[in-house]
């Protein structure tokens, strides 16, 4: 069985659905499907050579305009409108996974009602998509076979709706391989920016700092030093995330977009608790994290930890990794998928 993975923009922007995509593939190749990647160069990168490197000898192919004739389903990381400029008559899946499609799963400051605030925020491409889908998503989703969501929080009306969260290699990958830091150390993983509440991280740290002076505060995708406390990592490779999850004593997460929140899992799996925003899908993945929505709770929910007696803290790191292993390891999630594409393709 063949299946063409359709995405709208370059795998070298590396984002959550291009690692998707990736890892996706990988998986359904060691188990002898037929598989390809077909993108549009939309935020093509041409700096972020190591992607190709992840790809294995998958066939990947990026142009404007695609015509699919020989494969079995054909899955799209859903985008309006652009979907179009695929030609096939193979059974289709929109996999949603883009936040501007489930504003209700956000924050209100990243989705607010003004038309300018919400172009300053996420650009013209991610605006349009919100109004256009908004108007128009029954009409569009009509279009495909199936619809494939990664986060129960996500509601939409079609016939054929499947739910397969997001899943990690938890046993292999993303396990505690370190021992904590001698020093108290507390993480941000991400893009820095007000979308992936960076300014709220920062803030934070400099409450934390009032109150204990011990701490380390690290940023991955930050170069340098951010207002004298946070030591920015830069770029680091994913092979590199389970030792710094692992050896990191809290991680905060304080996005205020997301469709699902992978890094929750991956720093729980290393076992390592997180703080993270009360957003319906951070909350809808039924982890046990910590919730704050401001520095202040942040901080004071940081400190908590801190300040916890080590058995305690000890048990919080096991419950954690155990609760994403019982949910969303890729044995127990990766067949679900594949039953779906199965089922697609013989509908």
């Amino acid at each position: 069985m063949k299946i063409t993975f359709v995405h709208h923009f370059s795998l070298s922007y590396v984002g959550g659905g291009e690692k998707f995509l990736i890892e996706v593939c990988l998986l359904l190749k060691k188990k002898s499907w037929d598989v390809e990647i077909r993108a549009f160069p939309i935020y093509r990168n041409i700096y972020n050579k190591h992607i190709w490197g992840l790809m294995s000898g998958i066939n990947y192919i990026e142009n404007w305009f695609h015509k699919v004739s020989d494969t079995d389903v054909v899955y799209f990381i859903y985008a309006p409108l652009i979907w179009k400029l695929v030609k096939t008559d193979a059974p289709k899946i929109a996999g949603i996974h883009a936040p501007s499609l489930v504003p209700e799963l956000q924050s209100p400051d990243v989705f607010p009602k003004s038309p300018i605030k919400l172009f300053k925020i996420h650009g013209l491409l991610s605006t349009i998509t919100y109004y256009y889908f908004r108007l128009f998503k029954e009409e569009e989703l009509r279009r495909f076979d199936a619809v494939h969501i990664i986060n129960r929080a996500m509601k939409f009306r079609h016939p054929n709706v499947y739910w397969v969260p997001l899943f990690i290699d938890a046993t292999q990958l993303y396990r505690p391989t370190k021992p904590k830091s001698d020093e108290p150390t507390i993480l941000f993983v991400g893009r820095p920016l007000f979308k992936k509440g960076f300014d709220l991280f920062v803030k934070s740290a400099k409450i934390i700092r009032k109150h204990t002076g011990n701490v380390k505060f690290l940023a991955t995708g930050v170069e340098g030093t951010v207002d004298g406390i946070i030591k920015g990592l830069g770029l680091i490779r994913d092979n590199m995330l389970p030792d710094l999850y692992s050896s990191a004593w809290i991680v905060i997460y304080p996005s205020r977009i997301d469709t699902f929140g992978r890094v929750i899992l991956e720093a729980m799996a290393s076992g390592t608790p997180v703080i993270t925003t009360p957003i319906l899908s951070h909350i809808h993945l039924n982890l046990p994290v910590y919730y704050a929505s401001t520095p202040d709770e942040i901080a004071q929910k940081a400190l908590l930890i801190l300040h916890m007696p080590e058995d305690e803290y000890k048990s919080l790191c096991a419950i954690s990794r155990r609760s994403v292993i019982e949910q969303y390891d890729v044995e127990k999630v990766f067949p679900k998928f594949e039953q779906m594409l199965r089922e697609v393709a013989e509908r």
